[in-house]
Order: structure tokens, then sequence, then C-alpha cells
């Protein structure tokens, strides 16, 4: 930005630019090797020159490698004035009233570029010396963080039931959940804003929305409000239409006489037979099946030859699933009976 508006005003060329940052050089170098990775317009400059060859912005790799007699912008990392280059340049600058600091990231507390914010007459210098604070201060929001018009726009047009804000500080954390959260209570929008600490777990309760296709004997007679289908789900890739049709993926509902007709499944049977030792007649023993299951099907009393004194019934079933219960409960009726 400082490139083109100095190439657009001849007037300010005479003021060198400074560039003190070894992360930002750096990073210029992946930019120029990965050009594929950049936008169109970047895309665009590289066919007729490098646009990261600045003509107006010099790199520096430490504090005295520049002269600053007379007027230049120097831009130095860490933001926040801690150490390193803009520590450096900043104790050496800022008794002076011709001087600026413009702060362009977020200061967070307990950081020189915050207390320079609150307009101290002094500050502590590194080696714990105190300085006049003569230069000017100022601020503008340049960072990658969105403030609160943008967040709350964004809230706005989504509208999710639920908030979480993280990388911030405590106290604006809060300001700006309460700000949001009165927002949408003033738009009667349901709004659950939360604002964790580091490895503060956050739980959100959601139900899924399923929606399911009734197809087949299932979906003859159209059912009313709050009636209960009963039937197989399928879902994923086996429930892709007819057999070959290849249609997109969903989820059906149907009766298992219909998995064939309209999925690549086939119903399947398991028979099991169980030899029971009983003296009761098999009538009795069909009843009590048929109290407890469903579709009992039985095969009548099977010819035992050579047995005097036992008698075996063999009831036989068929099931998908839950045929160990079913044995069980087979012999637990077949004692009370």
């Amino acid at each position: 930005m400082l490139e083109e508006h100095w190439e657009a005003h001849p007037e300010l060329q005479a003021v060198p630019i400074y560039q003190a940052s070894g992360m930002m050089r750096k990073s210029l170098k992946v930019y120029e090797t990965y050009q594929e990775m950049l936008n169109e317009d970047i895309k665009t400059l590289f066919m007729h020159e490098n646009p990261f060859a600045f003509h107006h912005v010099t790199h520096l790799k430490h504090a005295g490698q520049f002269d600053d007699v007379g007027p230049c912008v120097l831009m130095a990392t860490p933001s926040g004035l801690q150490s390193g280059v803009s520590r450096d340049i900043f104790e050496a600058w800022c008794e002076d009233r011709r001087n600026t600091v413009i702060l362009c990231d977020f200061a967070v507390q307990g950081t020189l570029a915050r207390e320079i914010l609150g307009g101290p007459k002094d500050i502590l210098t590194k080696t714990g010396g105190r300085k006049k604070l003569n230069c000017s201060v100022a601020h503008i929001s340049f960072s990658a963080h969105s403030d609160y018009d943008q967040t709350s726009t964004f809230l706005d047009e989504v509208k999710p039931p639920h908030v979480v804000l993280v990388h911030g500080e405590k106290t604006e954390m809060m300001r700006l959940k309460g700000a949001l959260e009165k927002a949408a209570a003033e738009k009667e929008i349901p709004r659950s804003v939360y604002t964790p600490a580091i490895l503060q777990t956050v739980k959100v309760t959601r139900e899924p929305l399923r929606v399911v296709r009734v197809a087949g004997q299932l979906a003859e007679k159209p059912p009313h409000v709050g009636q209960h289908l009963k039937g197989i789900m399928v879902s994923g890739p086996a429930g892709t239409g007819a057999a070959g049709s290849g249609a997109a993926p969903q989820q059906l509902l149907l009766h298992p006489n219909d998995l064939h007709a309209y999925t690549r499944l086939h119903r399947g049977r398991v028979t099991q037979r169980q030899a029971l030792a009983t003296d009761r007649p098999f009538s009795a023993l069909r009843l009590a099946l048929e109290v407890m299951f469903e579709g009992v099907e039985g095969s009548g009393m099977l010819p035992v030859s050579g047995v005097k004194h036992q008698r075996r019934e063999d009831p036989q079933g068929a099931s998908f699933q839950g045929q160990q219960l079913h044995e069980q409960q087979q012999q637990q009726q077949d004692a009370g009976v």
C-alpha cells in the first residue's frame, strides 16, 4: 500500500520507507516462489515485473543499518514494542515531538504499546531508566480481526444460535459478548454467546434434522400427522435409488419386502432350530411364543422314535437380530407354561 501511494505521489518520494521485519522479508520470498497460489491481480503483475521488488521500500536487517537524519517512515516489529527493532527505535525517538508512533495491531494488555495508548508522561526503558513520551501516538485498526460492526453484521446474516468468542482479551471479550447478546435480544434472535477460557470446554446441545423419504408399500397410504411408521431406514451409498439408477444418496424408509426394488440390498433370513425338553403340549408352547413375539410360525410337533419318557419340541424362528434374547425368553416361557 505504501509502495503504491508513494508511486502515485512524487512529492513524497524524497521520504524513504524502511521495513525492519525479518518475517516479512522471508514471507516475500515465499510469495515470489509460489506465484500460482496468489490471486489473479498479482499473477497479472508478475507477467510484467516482480510486484514485490519495491522501489520505495528498503529492507533493514538491524536498527543501525539506516541513517535517521531527516523524515522517514519505518515499519518495525514486534507491534507490542516489547523488544527488538521496534523497541530500540521507539526509545530513541519517543522524546522528539516531531515523531509519531502509529500502532496498526491490537495492543495486548501488559505491553508497552498498550501503555502508551493511555497517554503517560514518560515510559520505562529496557535498561530501567525513564524517558519522556513527547511523540504523538495514534492507533489504526489494521489487523486480521473483526470488530463489533463486522462481527454483528456477519451474525445477523447467518443467524447462528450459538457463538463462541476466542482469541481475545477477557475484558473486551465480555464487552463484545454483552453487546452481541443485547443486539440479538432486540431483534428477537435466539443466540447464546460463549467466551471460554484456555482449555475450558463448551458443550452445545443440538438436535439433528433428519429428513427421510418414504417409498414403496409404506407410501401407498399417506400417513397422517403424528402417525408412527415402522420399516427399515436405509442411508448412505446403499440408499441410492433403484438398483443401477445412480441417483444421489438419500435416506429411505422402506418395507423389508421393498429393499431389492429401491436399493442394492437384499433381505436376508436367519433360521434357527432349538431343541427344548418339555412335557407340555405344543399348542401351549406356541401360544406362549405368540403372546411374546410377533410373526411366530410353528413347524408342528416332530415325531421322535424310540423315546418313551421325553418329548422334544423344535420351535423354528426367523429374525434379523436379537436371536439370543429370543432363545432365553423361549426357555422362560416354556418353564412357566
